[in-house]
């Protein structure tokens, strides 16, 4: 049994298109279609659907059950990977933060008030920190269904 990549490859071959032709006229890159085709991506559903009416054939011709588990773990990894990145931000963002906030106490040299409030931002920093790593768990473990 053939794999959506193998499929649309023989479908467009048959159809004398190139990977260009069917890219242009989906208004994605020629990259995008031979990702699809090597299976390294898939399409999302609605380009499917335009795939499957370009080259006149149905979506069942052009995918199988398999495909849709492996759409599935790509679009989780892709998932993954963006929440990855957001949490890393929210982390620099916090950290910037307090090292700002330390910076204007320092400026304002108090020595000892200075103790107190520099001890209080780098309580805060570390709550906040916390706090975001506790988020970025249930979120995790909620939406994705990983174990952690």
């Amino acid at each position: 049994m053939s794999s959506f990549g193998e499929n649309l490859k023989r479908i467009r071959e048959s159809k004398n298109l190139t990977q260009q032709n069917l890219a242009d006229h989906l208004y994605v890159t020629r990259q995008a279609v031979s990702r699809w085709e090597c299976g390294a991506r898939y399409p999302d559903f609605i380009t499917t659907k335009k795939i499957s009416k370009i080259l006149d054939v149905s979506i069942d011709e052009l995918m199988r059950d398999e495909d849709l588990k492996n759409y599935e773990d790509i679009k989780k990894a892709d998932k993954r990977k963006i929440i990855t990145v957001l949490f890393s931000i929210a982390v620099l963002f916090n950290i910037a933060y307090t090292l700002i906030s330390t910076l204007i106490l320092l400026s304002q040299f108090n020595f000892w008030q200075l103790k107190v409030e520099v001890g209080f931002k780098i309580f805060q920093s570390a709550f906040n920190t916390a706090v975001l790593i506790f988020i970025f768990i249930l979120y995790i473990r909620k939406n994705l269904s990983l174990s952690i």
